[in-house]
């Protein structure tokens, strides 16, 4: 098979694999970068050279297999729970109470890009002169169209701009080390401080957080963070003084502090955070049953399916004590994880916990409380209060 023939086949493939990721976005970014780049060599053939024929056949080998369980495994709900009820949702408004204005991202890039954010600030000229090129033109169409999606979506996630910036690095890269240095103006050098700053934030932030949601300080995450805006500053100043090999290193190794010190030593540090993790952990703990099947009132995080097995039930208030009596041994017994707020917002509405308890009065049957675990969301930081509950007998 020839090489080029090859290319063919990764990047379809690597389309069809991103479809089961990512669903429709890979297919998006194509399609904005082919049409762009379409436009402005004014090639309408140049979709044609991707072969998209044998395109669309890779992709069917691969997506086919899959959608087809998952169609048959869920009776054809799938369809209508990712795309009906999650993407179309996401689309008309803000889901899960995620909604930002336009030009959130915007506002937002010297976070999301940090450390580089500054100095692609800076370099923002020679991209402009070079705006004609190809390589400019490449990563316009791949980076922007879809910025400016996900700026019109009423739900925002700051991970969901993260397929635009791989086109940003890239241009970065090409003006670095492709264009001759030139003097920096003013508001240059000024743009150049924003990583630094961000940094500092960041030393302050990861002190709070931790003192908020746990109680203590974590001191080792603040001194690492320390070395990490030290590593930021560092750069600018190697930016400054035009020895952008230097800046580079060092801002390469302040991203890597920066990973490091959230991934490896805040965040295992920070259980509160991890709630999913904690019950899975809590009823192993208790074992009540060598096969317990649970069931979730309120608590529908997906990573607490994924620990808890896939007999998981996602449950309704109302329907969590006809859950629970339907225990059919001892051997096979069922847990009840219930999230105890909100609160009622009517005066004579019932708490979950007060429904569940009435329900199960006029049922006949009696839950006993194993435990409560108290936790965080690590999306919001809401303050969350989970009761495990078993069956304890019949009257």
């Amino acid at each position: 098979m020839k090489p080029k023939q090859w290319y063919f086949i990764a990047f379809w493939a690597a389309i069809g694999g991103g479809i089961l990721l990512k669903g429709p976005i890979v297919p998006l970014v194509m399609a904005f970068t082919i049409l762009g780049l379409s436009y402005h060599t004014k090639d309408w053939k140049l979709f044609s050279k991707f072969k998209p024929l044998w395109g669309l056949a890779i992709i069917i080998l691969i997506c086919a297999p899959w959608f087809s369980a998952i169609l048959i495994k869920s009776n054809g709900a799938f369809l209508q729970e990712s795309v009906g009820k999650d993407l179309l949702q996401k689309v008309g408004s803000a889901q899960e109470k995620h909604g930002a204005p336009p030009l959130t991202y915007f506002m937002l890039f010297p976070v999301l890009f940090w450390p580089w954010a500054g100095i692609f600030y800076a370099n923002v000229k020679n991209f402009w002169q070079a705006r004609n090129g190809f390589l400019i033109q490449w990563a316009f169409w791949w980076a922007v169209p879809l910025w400016i999606m996900f700026e019109l979506i009423p739900t925002k996630l700051p991970h969901y701009i993260m397929p635009s910036l791989p086109a940003c690095a890239i241009v970065l890269a090409w003006s670095l080390t492709s264009i001759p240095h030139q003097s920096w103006k003013i508001w240059q050098k000024s743009v150049l401080w924003i990583p630094p700053f961000i940094s500092l934030l960041c030393v302050g932030a990861i002190a709070a957080g931790t003192h908020i949601i746990e109680g203590q300080i974590h001191w080792l995450s603040v001194a690492l963070m320390c070395i990490c805006a030290f590593l930021s500053f560092f750069a600018c100043l190697m930016f400054l003084r035009h020895k952008k090999h230097f800046g580079i290193i060092a801002s390469c190794a302040s991203g890597i502090m920066l990973s490091f010190t959230l991934i490896a030593i805040t965040l295992p540090n920070m259980p509160s955070l991890f709630l999913s993790s904690r019950i899975a952990q809590t009823i192993e703990t208790i074992n009540p049953c060598p096969y317990p099947t649970v069931g979730l009132v309120g608590y529908y995080e997906p990573s607490a399916v994924f620990l808890l097995g896939t007999q998981t039930k996602q449950l309704k208030t109302n329907e969590s004590a006809e859950f629970l009596q339907k225990q059919y041994s001892a051997q096979h017994c069922r847990i009840v994880v219930l999230d105890t707020l909100p609160h009622p917002k009517k005066p004579n509405e019932l708490s979950a916990e007060d429904q569940f308890l009435a329900d199960a009065t006029l049922l006949n049957i009696i839950p006993k409380k194993l435990i409560t675990v108290q936790g965080r969301n690590m999306n919001g930081g809401r303050e969350r209060f989970l009761s495990v509950w078993r069956l304890n007998s019949t009257r």
